[in-house]
């Protein structure tokens, strides 16, 4: 790029940052329009790790692309080399080529004006301006991030690796705010808490009303500071009030191991923040004083964290030579930065193994790699995540940030791990057998497969470094130690009750890497020599090891499954007739479908090991392991796989292969079939909703007073209703006390009806003229959430006064019922036909408080206009409930549930009682990396129904079409169609 392009660019940025109130410590910031949006093109252009994957034209689509999957109003498509927007029936095109990142900030910002014009008001454009950024960054690496401020608030506490707070883990489990774990000597472990206590409440308000981050948010304060809480343990309610102390992350932990050849060291390093580097010296300190004969470091499932710290850690090991290396080639950071290894930090010189995972990344790939290549360590476990990139955080005025990638970095020997990973010296299979384990009894061969990996991620970068070919020296099969369950084991928010998350990740248990790692050591005897000799002098001994643990894989298969897993010794290849395919098809959701495999042996010598590994477009099938053992001569064996189908999911066709292998060994022969599931009927919720005061019948929540808020829901779908709940959310403040705000709708069925009332007390009137609630329906089977937003109207001044009146009116036309005569917080309750008496109590302004003859609710309101004047008394009509939020219907007809030709066409019929707004078509497909891409949306203009026909572009695997449809009152109703497409 030309210097002038920069010095353009600066200039843009000097008014932006003078716009802004650059002065990060002023006391008022203000924020220009998409001023975060522009900041990071800025910051892109200076600093981004290659300025050759800067494409602005694609970044522009991207941004407008993923702004349209977030607001469902904007609609974006390609013509003709243009980018055209559309907006609620308003289109504009713009110049899809752009020649450079200085006109992106110029096209963006055109962009943005004519959304802010066009979108609704609704909208949120803080909403829009983020999805713009986001999308933009997606073209360049996974990691390249915009962070809103909650975001990056959290992160900058996750890295100092300190907090004040009470020493709890806290999970929303069904439903509740459950302590999952108690961290030792924490005010919360003085105080009595335990795993499985139920917080009903923070300083004084009900956690039905908070969220999981909200709740943190209360937990979590200055240290020293009180925090009232209650409890329920059982069936009774303690109250507590603890003082916040600093809470470090719990991100190292060590313990001797006893062994044959003396004490061993182990060390769990979980994250790499400001404190670990200090938590593991201080480990190794304690360790080497009670003479320990070898090292194991642990750091499997740790994602990484600080480069600094994973640099002073590597320095405790290794007294030479470059830990790792940061190389770029942006001409603003061009050239190399090494850290190098300082002898003076060298504190332990023994015997030193290393464990990974696929979970290990970033700073703990620095940490394995250095010590690998360097030959200080043997490295253990399963090939790592690959993340070979280095990011730097930018903090932008209104306390948002842009992480960037900044440079690759080399570990030891300039060897670069992008997308690659590093390969363990051994790698360990830890076999797990679990007959209670109904869906996936066996992991054995597959162990790890499903894992994603940096290479697998969009837009991942290449590795900086030619690529170095590498394989592990050792491959070690060994027998699982049993999980260690969870002090409380939590069901999460549409978690499938046939599915265990119950496991203690952080427990230590003596599995099959660490017994690997144990017996290598053992070897050693406490003498430390350079990792290539130490893998030469351990074969025999790992050898001897594989025998060991493989005798105990086979007596277990052999005890529990009844399977003979006789080695072969012999080199006759099997001669096998196989065979796949569904017991049965068209499987409910909810229930459990089931996969015959048969194999038989046609040759004349017994086949041994003989397993099946099965491959699918549905991820519960896919990987799962069937093991047949040993089959002699002329037998036949059947296996039945299931596989459990969770609620909620839709109708869908999935295709199944079945590989076969002697052991290792791939065989030629192989079967493949198709399965159907039959989807869910869907439950679909309409809603009616009213304020009921208790002083004065005037509509309003003064000082003192507890109002109701009456809630009727009816589910017009299909199906029961999942996992669902009804909260009425506070967004007043401590003004109002919320006494029960919450209700389970699980298993609402089909066609039935449910009243709920939730209770508020007004504590003092609030400054503005309405109280603030918000009412939120989730159901986590079906992914349906609906936010209603609610305001009641409070005592401000005498003019908010009513009159006290008496006499008849009658309806001039069918007459439309309100709870309330407030016109921001009045909902349409009841209706009443042409000619219905009623006896009028009160007016305000254009409004008549009516008699209803109910004793659930006497009082309620019509518009004068509604009504003509009665001259005598009459006779009270009969009100009956409205709907008012009834979700639109969506039918799809009959489509070809797995095609060959790349598309598929969608035809069907949306109707609505109160009107259609829009309707918008997206496809989403995770092999191809698509996520909620828009394909068609059309403004429906409250018309009653519409008859759709849409082509959806596939990709190939599964591809989840969801048509969407709204109606006038924004309540939304989707409904999905899933797609195989196979070439």
């Amino acid at each position: 790029m030309k210097k002038s392009f920069f010095v353009s660019l600066a200039l843009i940025i000097s008014t932006l940052f003078s716009c802004a109130g650059h002065a990060w410590g002023s006391k008022k910031k203000y924020k220009s329009e998409i001023m975060d949006l522009k900041l990071t093109i800025f910051y892109v252009a200076q600093r981004y790790l290659e300025p050759e994957r800067i494409d602005a034209s694609k970044m522009f689509l991207a941004g407008l692309d993923n702004a349209a999957r977030m607001v469902p109003e904007i609609m974006v498509r390609e013509a003709s080399g243009l980018v055209e927007v559309e907006v609620m029936g308003k289109t504009r095109r713009f110049k899809g080529k752009i020649e450079s990142v200085l006109y992106l900030m110029e096209s963006f910002s055109d962009a943005y004006k004519f959304l802010k014009a066009n979108l609704p008001k609704d909208v949120k454009l803080e909403k829009v301006e983020h999805a713009m950024i986001s999308g933009m960054l997606e073209t360049l690496d996974p990691h390249t991030n915009y962070m809103p401020a909650d975001y990056f608030k959290e992160m900058k506490i996750h890295h100092s690796g300190a907090f004040g707070g009470l020493g709890i883990v806290v999970a929303v489990c069904s439903g509740k705010l459950s302590v999952l774990k108690v961290l030792p000597n924490g005010p919360a472990f003085t105080a009595g808490l335990k795993p499985g206590d139920h917080i009903i409440s923070i300083n004084k308000t009900s956690t039905d009303n908070l969220s999981l981050q909200e709740a943190v948010k209360r937990l979590r304060g200055e240290p020293g500071d009180a925090v009232a809480i209650q409890i329920k343990r059982i069936n009774k309610i303690e109250k507590y009030t603890i003082s916040r102390q600093v809470i470090s992350y719990d991100g190292v932990s060590h313990q001797t191991i006893k062994s044959e050849a003396g004490d061993l060291g182990y060390i769990k390093i979980r994250g790499f923040q400001v404190p670990t580097a200090a938590q593991v010296k201080s480990a190794i300190v304690k360790m080497k004083n009670k003479n320990i004969r070898g090292l194991i470091i642990d750091m499997r499932g740790n994602g990484g964290g600080l480069l600094r710290s994973a640099i002073e850690i590597v320095n405790f090991f290794l007294d030479t030579g470059t830990i790792v290396s940061q190389v770029a080639k942006n001409s603003n950071r061009s050239g190399r930065r090494e850290y190098r290894a300082d002898f003076s930090s060298t504190i332990y010189k023994g015997p030193l193994v290393v464990l990974v995972d696929e979970g290990s990344a970033s700073a703990s790939e620095i940490v394995a790699g250095s010590l690998k290549y360097s030959g200080r360590a043997v490295v253990l476990g399963a090939r790592t995540f690959g993340k070979g990139s280095v990011q730097d955080v930018i903090e932008y005025p209104l306390d948002s940030a842009l992480k960037i990638t900044i440079s690759q970095y080399l570990t030891y020997g300039d060897v670069s791990i992008q997308g690659r990973g590093i390969v363990p010296d051994i790698e360990v299979h830890d076999v797990k057998l679990n007959p209670k384990n109904r869906g996936r009894q066996v992991v054995f061969y597959t162990s790890g497969r499903e894992t994603m990996t940096e290479a697998s991620l969009k837009s991942s970068l290449k590795a900086a470094r030619a690529n170095i070919s590498a394989k592990s020296s050792y491959y070690i099969y060994t027998l699982g130690a049993k999980a260690i369950s969870m002090p409380f084991k939590c069901h999460y928010c549409g978690q499938d009750p046939d599915d265990d998350y119950s496991e203690d990740q952080d427990a230590f248990k003596m599995d099959g890497v660490v017994k690997t790692a144990k017996a290598l050591l053992e070897t050693r005897r406490g003498k430390h020599e350079s990792r290539e000799i130490t893998l030469h002098k351990s074969k025999a001994a790992l050898a001897e090891f594989q025998k060991k643990e493989m005798k105990k894989i086979s007596d277990e298969l052999k005890k529990t499954f009844k399977i003979d897993w006789t080695e072969n010794k012999t080199s006759t290849n099997p001669s096998l007739s196989v065979s796949l395919k569904p017991v049965k098809n068209n499987v409910p959701a909810g229930s459990w479908a089931k996969l015959e495999l048969k194999v038989k042996n046609t040759g004349k010598q017994p086949a041994f090991r003989i397993r099946s590994e099965l491959h699918s477009s549905n991820p519960r099938i896919n990987f799962q392991e069937v093991l047949f053992g040993k089959i002699d001569a002329g037998k036949e064996v059947k296996k039945i796989v299931e596989v459990k189908i969770p609620d909620g999911v839709s109708s869908r066709m999935d295709y199944v292969k079945a590989d076969f292998f002697s052991d290792v060994q791939k065989l030629k022969f192989k079967s493949d079939s198709t399965i159907t599931v039959k989807g869910a009927n869907n439950p679909s919720i309409s809603m009616s909703y009213y304020f009921k005061d208790t002083i004065g019948d005037d509509g309003k929540l003064e000082e003192n007073e507890t109002g109701e808020f009456h809630v009727i829901l009816k589910n017009t779908g299909k199906g029961k209703c999942g996992e669902s709940s009804l909260i009425l959310k506070n967004f007043t403040g401590p003004q109002v006390e919320m006494i029960n705000t919450k209700s389970d709708l699980s298993k609402l069925g089909a066609g039935q009806t449910r009243e709920i009332v939730f209770r508020v007390k007004a504590i003092k009137t609030s400054a503005d003229e309405y109280f603030q609630f918000k009412l939120k329906y989730k159901d986590c089977v079906f992914a349906d959430e609906l936010e209603i937003p609610w305001f009641v109207k409070t005592h401000r001044s005498r003019q908010d006064d009513i009159k006290k009146v008496n006499y008849w009116v009658r309806a001039a036309n069918n007459l439309e019922v309100t709870d309330v005569p407030w016109e921001k917080a009045r909902q349409k309750v009841w209706q009443a036909k042409k000619g219905s008496s009623f006896n009028v109590t009160a007016e305000k302004n254009n409004y008549l408080r009516i008699s209803t003859g109910d004793k659930k609710f006497p009082y309620a309101w019509v518009a004068r206009s509604s009504t003509a004047l009665m001259q005598a008394k009459g006779k009270t009509g009969k009100l009956s409930n409205v709907f008012t939020l009834t979700p639109p219907e969506i039918k799809i007809n009959n489509y070809q549930m797995m095609v060959s030709d790349g598309k598929v066409t969608l035809t069907g019929k949306i109707t609505d009682t109160e009107g259609l707004r829009d309707f918008y078509v997206s496809v989403s497909n995770i092999k191809a990396r698509i996520y909620g891409k828009k394909v068609e949306y059309k403004v429906l203009g409250n018309i009653l129904d519409y008859n759709f026909k849409v082509v959806v572009p596939l990709y190939k695997g599964i591809n989840i079409i969801s048509i969407v449809a709204r109606d006038k009152a924004l309540t939304k109703q989707s409904e999905n169609a899933i797609v195989l497409f196979r070439k």
